[in-house]
């Protein structure tokens, strides 16, 4: 399978390509970033092809598969060009910067019978694992999850200010950590799951995007689910 990334700069890119790599039926043969020099030096690296277009890149390797990373107001213009050409992906979360850019996006990919796959990793964890060890999804009256990663200078350190820019991320903790644990509480609950209450805050940083939030999910027969994630506050947790 020959395999293209774009958006290549994106943090998420070190816990996919060694995989990539290790995969004995799999060819990674580009790469592309909008930061070119971030396009040259992963290609060189890997001895692909690199661009700083997407679009060109996909064109000049037509590839079997592509990894969609990148900025997350950049993503659905990326998944768009993917369906219109037919080309199988797996986009990072959240794919827009809202929910009316996903749902027609998930639209979009429905209707051309594509395949866009959103690697939601908590369904493939060893925690689902051990709590369907323990107890039946019916079983769940409550659920309460908490995150706490790293600060949000873990950003700037690797290269993705934008993160910090709500008009170019859709917000912070909440968009790029709770998603996972609404997806596990869909898992659990089934749907409809409905948010009943939500609370936001960037009281510890400052910084444009909440460093810290806290949502309260309702299943359909009633269950209860809590999803708070936090960048690392030392001192003011």
């Amino acid at each position: 399978m020959r395999v293209a990334v774009i958006g290549a700069s994106h943090w998420h890119l070190d816990l996919f390509l060694p995989t990539f790599l290790e995969l004995p039926d799999v060819e990674v043969v580009g790469v592309a970033d909008p930061d070119a020099a971030v396009a040259e030096q992963l290609g060189t690296k890997l001895g692909c092809a690199w661009s700083a277009s997407y679009e060109g890149l996909c064109e000049q390797v037509r590839p079997d598969f592509v990894l969609a990373l990148g900025e997350h107001a950049d993503m659905p213009a990326e998944a768009a060009h993917l369906i219109e050409r037919g080309i199988p992906f797996a986009m990072e979360k959240p794919c827009g910067t809202d929910s009316a850019q996903v749902h027609a996006l998930a639209g979009k990919a429905a209707a051309a019978g594509a395949f866009a796959a959103v690697p939601f990793v908590w369904r493939q964890s060893e925690l689902l694992a051990a709590m369907r060890e323990r107890f039946s999804d019916d079983e769940i009256s409550y659920l309460s999850f908490r995150w706490i990663a790293g600060p949000p200078t873990r950003y700037l350190e690797a290269g993705c200010a934008w993160m910090l820019d709500p008009a170019r991320s859709g917000g912070g903790c909440t968009i790029n950590l709770s998603v996972h644990m609404l997806d596990l509480a869909r898992v659990l609950f089934g749907d409809p799951v409905e948010v009943v209450a939500a609370t936001m805050s960037n009281h510890a940083y400052g910084l444009p995007v909440e460093d810290h939030s806290l949502v309260t999910l309702r299943g359909a027969a009633g269950a209860r689910c809590t999803s708070r994630p936090a960048t690392c506050c030392p001192r003011r947790t």
